[in-house]
């Protein structure tokens, strides 16, 4: 982990976390941030109740560094995702 990260989890508990989906069910532990600043490409927003998990996994998206759900998505009204571009934008888009 990077030291950012250590200072970020400093003093919290570990906690049980089940994660479910079309392949099954899968206990781990991890830590539980009450609320994590969030920004992307300039638009910021806070995530409440964010569980990190401090061990590897057997999870095939394994090497990436986390998952965009709902709670992001949502928390600024919606989102864009430009595929010519390839850019992902937070925030309802004008039309």
């Amino acid at each position: 982990m990077s030291n950012v990260v250590v200072q970020l989890l400093a003093g919290l508990l570990r906690q049980p976390l089940g994660i479910g989906g079309a392949g099954g069910n899968s206990a781990y532990s991890a830590y539980l941030l009450k609320q994590l600043p969030v920004t992307v490409g300039g638009t910021s927003t806070i995530l409440d109740s964010v569980s990190v998990m401090g061990d590897s996994t057997t999870m095939a998206f394994e090497p990436s560094f986390g998952n965009l759900g709902q709670d992001l998505t949502s928390s600024r009204g919606g989102y864009t995702i430009d595929f010519r571009t390839m850019t992902f934008r937070l925030g309802a888009r004008d039309r």
